[in-house]
């Protein structure tokens, strides 16, 4: 029995390298450096221009099926070695449900990046499209890689550790949704202060409000006008339910 807990154990750390380590989930290959000539550079903005082309006249295709997409995502990230980031937050302000679930397939450690002027997580740009399909699916992937992570940790700190004792470790990460990492993901502001849940309050939206408070959204939290969520919808059915006590 002993020795079948082991080989568990082992077979277990090395799923979980596969997965959560892999370069195709969380690095692309980088050309070395290099000083390109005037001709490289022209013919690197010319393949950059038909990538960019490419990736947007395909996410507008009319219902494309998955192998399109991968085609359209791959095209996109190997010609010009673009960050996966920039093609998640394309798809989810263009409110491509297929295309957002395949990259943060491929790519999840995109979900944690922001817009830079704006500040806008892909959370909070699934909010203010009003869209809890894509918003669900950024949720579910920062719970993957929260509790990845937490896994990982466990098992560096105690390789040799039984395996009753680690299901005991992991237990506390069971809701990741209680960890203060996942709060402060889900109630990142923006540039004014908004939160997802504010967006959902603009729009009246309650399933998606009642979607978020129940993962941890916090209805105090305040814009840059002072505002709570609250204050901004105009349904007196959800205001009732953001103004409970937390």
């Amino acid at each position: 029995m002993e020795h079948f807990a082991q080989a568990s154990r082992v077979v277990s750390c090395a799923l979980f390298t596969l997965v959560f380590c892999s370069n195709s989930l969380f690095s692309m290959k980088r050309k070395a450096p290099c000083t390109p000539t005037i001709e490289e550079n022209q013919t690197e903005s010319d393949r950059r221009k038909k990538a960019e082309i490419a990736f947007f006249k395909g996410i507008n295709t009319t219902d494309p099926n998955i192998d399109t997409l991968s085609k359209i995502l791959n095209g996109w990230l190997d010609s010009i070695h673009a960050d996966p980031a920039g093609a998640l937050v394309e798809a989810i302000e263009q409110n491509k449900i297929e295309l957002t679930k395949l990259i943060l397939a491929k790519h999840p450690l995109a979900v944690n990046c922001q817009t830079a002027k704006a500040q806008e997580t892909p959370l909070i740009l699934a909010a203010k499209n009003n869209n809890l399909k894509i918003l669900s699916l950024v949720i579910d992937t920062h719970c993957r890689i929260i509790e990845l992570e937490a896994k990982q940790n466990i098992y560096d700190a105690w390789p040799r550790c039984p395996e009753e004792l680690i299901s005991e470790c992991i237990l506390p990460f069971h809701d990741i949704t209680t960890t203060p990492r996942f709060r402060a993901l889900i109630n990142a502001q923006d540039s004014n202060g908004s939160t997802a849940l504010m967006h959902a309050a603009k729009y009246n939206n309650y399933e998606m409000a009642e979607y978020l408070l129940a993962h941890g959204a916090s209805a105090s939290i305040k814009n840059n006008d002072s505002e709570t969520a609250a204050d901004l919808t105009t349904d007196s059915k959800l205001k009732e339910l953001l103004e409970q006590p937390e």
